[in-house]
């Protein structure tokens, strides 16, 4: 079983230019419950709630988007705006789709049942989300077009 200094270490030497910072903050978040509970955490925040572990790490450091990453049916949270330099974090750390990734305000009212609020679903069945997000593809509508 991993600790908590060794996955902050380990993401460090795979992705160099990634903030410390927000890798410490994700370690503190899965580890925060004991390191026998992390893969609790990590299955919260992956099996439903990713939405709200994206705009956690936005308000917790004040910039950044919100992304769908489309191939993988899960939020991330993109931290600044060049493709380049920045990276996609998740629960996991560095989310390493760094295709299709696509801002959440282009997902409109589907947004409603990423959020699990009993009672404020959209009306949006599966085949309308799905042909919403095709149409954002085809016209490459990414956080970085």
């Amino acid at each position: 079983m991993m600790k908590k200094e060794e996955f902050i270490k380990k993401e460090l030497e795979l992705y160099s230019a990634a903030d410390k910072t927000v890798i410490e903050f994700i370690a503190d978040m899965k580890f925060r419950c004991g390191d026998e509970n992390v893969e609790v955490i990590e299955k919260l925040f992956t099996s439903g709630y990713c939405w709200y572990f994206a705009h956690m790490l936005q308000q917790a450091f004040g910039r950044g988007k919100v992304c769908y990453a489309y191939f993988e049916g899960h939020f991330v949270w993109l931290d600044g705006t060049s493709e380049k330099e920045d990276f996609a974090y998740d629960i996991y750390g560095v989310n390493k789709n760094w295709e299709h990734l696509i801002p959440e305000e282009l997902i409109g009212d589907g947004i409603l049942d990423f959020k699990h609020v009993r009672g404020n679903q959209s009306n949006m069945e599966e085949q309308d989300i799905i042909k919403l997000l095709l149409n954002i593809i085809d016209k490459k509508q990414f956080a970085y077009s």
